[in-house]
């Protein structure tokens, strides 16, 4: 079957994030092949941006955790002590 209007986003999608119902898929072998490298560099390319995505939000919690512990956030034992 060709792919029509937002098939092919949906067959991205579906693929890369592995789920895979099989409602569309390729009909020639060739095809076959084109998809299996897709996958492959696909989930390289997820599992990279993850790692980015893991990366920035721990630097983020150990800077708001220095940052609280420095005792710049208000807190009601700071309360009680002004």
């Amino acid at each position: 079957t060709e792919f029509k209007g937002f098939d092919s986003h949906y067959f991205c999608f579906i693929t890369l994030t592995t789920i895979g119902f099989g409602d569309i898929i390729p009909q020639h072998p060739k095809f076959f092949m084109l998809t299996s490298l897709f996958i492959i560099v696909g989930m390289a390319i997820m599992s990279m941006a993850f790692k980015l995505s893991q990366t920035r939000i721990v630097s983020c919690y150990r800077k708001c955790i220095k940052f609280i512990s420095r005792g710049n956030v208000e807190t009601p034992e700071n309360k009680e002590k002004d």
